[in-house]
């Protein structure tokens, strides 16, 4: 009898139950193990042994870090002690569903028996608590211990439960989630009052996600905490981190991802580029075609100066719905030096109702003499909308010639004159202006669009537009 395959089995399974990279590759027998894989499985060897109890990882997507971090770690770190009891959140319920199933399935394959034979679930779907171990979409128990997995999307409850290793994977779902202020703070007090409150003294995390946004959830507790392993992979290699081997300019993973193909990412969408495939959500000055950071920077002042006229500049979105762009609504003053000073940002995603109440507020809170709109895109409309909630307020239709980036460019003037001043700091709006590129940036510009326009009506002779009021 040749037994000469059945050591090399268990000598393969023997491996694998002490080193994760090992695990992947007997669990999976045609896993692309590429070096960086192994770089994140030293890591997760490391963060196993408790030598590291917070890792962010940020890759590309198509990298395999969700393999690897949820689908992977998480049965491996059940084998290792099936009494660890862990919490995986996402950004929806349906996507936390879906990562439990794959990581039962990965318990359940005949390999991870030959690696962790104490390891198992019960073999029926149990929904409701009862004498036997749960398994269902949201948790499953792993059966004669105390471990369980417990998945759940961003906002979800945690009630009672006690967690040993938090694993939070992409709590952000896109770009347009990750712009929203409502929702980052919505994810920040979650991850404060909910998923924080069920960590102990020795509990464990790993955060994997894109980096969308500076005020994103990596980028808050950065700020807060310094305690985080943080290993950053580019696409394109721009940053001389010690654990990266490439030459700079070489692609992460050439095989699949060919630096033809994301170099052609980052000339048709910068923005893009920058966040989803290099994981740095600070804009590049280069992603626009006007202004840069350091441009806005010096433009800000604390006070509001003395004004000649304010007025409120809207930019209203065609539809509104819950995919719709945003309304943009800006209030803009013109100082006795005819400079121009940003007052505020109200843009938002409204109906129709809710953009004219907050443009009528506007008005009311800054004392603007008019409200601005657009006179080519549904002028008319417009006005009879916010005629419903105010009849005598005053109104400008103006109507405009050129392209988006046509009419913002006397704007951009201004600032170059050292002329447009913003008065206090306004996030959104300043990203918009520093990413504006209308020929390539997939995000419409409504703060930009409305501050250009209520920018040509206060400057008819300089601007060279068509105004009909």
């Amino acid at each position: 009898m040749n037994l000469e395959p059945l050591l090399s089995s268990n000598l393969r399974a023997e491996l694998a139950s002490r080193n994760f990279a090992e695990f992947v590759t007997y669990l999976q027998h045609d896993y692309s193990m590429q070096w960086f894989h192994k770089l994140i499985s030293d890591k997760i060897n490391e963060f196993e042994k408790g030598n590291i109890k917070k890792l962010m990882l940020f890759l590309p997507p198509q990298h395999g870090k969700t393999e690897l971090t949820t689908r992977k770690a998480s049965p491996y770190f059940l084998g290792k002690n099936p009494n660890r009891k862990i919490a995986i959140a996402t950004y929806n319920a349906t996507l936390a569903a879906r990562f439990n199933r794959d990581i039962q399935r990965n318990i359940d394959n005949e390999r991870y028996h030959e690696v962790f034979p104490n390891t198992y679930l019960n073999e029926s779907n149990v929904v409701t608590v009862s004498q036997n171990y749960l398994r269902n979409s949201e948790i499953f128990e792993i059966v004669g211990h105390k471990g369980f997995v417990k998945t759940v999307g961003r906002g979800g409850a945690l009630t009672s439960t006690t967690v040993d290793i938090g694993i939070i994977d992409d709590p952000i779902k896109d770009r347009a989630e990750a712009m929203s202020p409502t929702i980052r703070e919505s994810l920040w007090s979650w991850y404060q009052d909910v998923f924080e409150t069920r960590l102990h003294n020795d509990s464990q995390q790993i955060l994997i996600q894109t980096r969308w946004h500076e005020e994103d959830l990596a980028g808050r507790l950065l700020q807060r905490d310094n305690d985080w392993e943080v290993v950053v992979l580019e696409a394109i290699k721009e940053t001389n981190y010690p654990y990266d081997p490439r030459e700079m300019g070489e692609a992460l993973w050439p095989e699949k991802h060919s630096l033809e193909r994301i170099q052609k990412i980052k000339q048709t969408s910068p923005i893009t580029f920058n966040s989803l495939y290099q994981q740095s959500p600070r804009p590049n000055d280069e992603m626009g075609i006007f202004w840069t950071r350091r441009m806005l920077e010096q433009c800000r002042v604390d006070g509001k100066p003395a004004l000649k006229r304010i007025i409120v500049s809207i930019d209203p979105a065609t539809t509104s719905n819950k995919d719709s762009d945003k309304t943009g609504i800006v209030v803009m003053g013109l100082g006795e030096n005819n400079h121009i000073y940003i007052l505020d940002d109200k843009t938002g995603t409204y109906t129709p109702q809710q953009w004219a109440a907050t443009a009528l507020r506007a008005v009311e809170f800054w004392g603007a003499s008019a409200i601005i709109a657009e006179k080519n895109q549904g002028g008319e409309m417009i006005e009879a909308v916010l005629r419903q909630y105010d009849k005598n307020i005053r109104i400008k239709l103006v109507q405009v010639k050129g392209s988006k980036a046509q009419r913002a460019e006397p704007l951009f003037s201004k600032y170059e004159q050292n002329e447009a001043w913003h008065v206090g700091y306004f996030e959104a709006l300043e990203l918009e202006m520093i990413t504006f590129n209308p020929d390539h940036n997939p995000i419409s510009p409504n703060r930009v669009d409305a501050l250009s326009l209520g920018f040509a009506e206060m400057h008819i002779k300089k601007t060279g537009f068509v105004l009909q009021f």
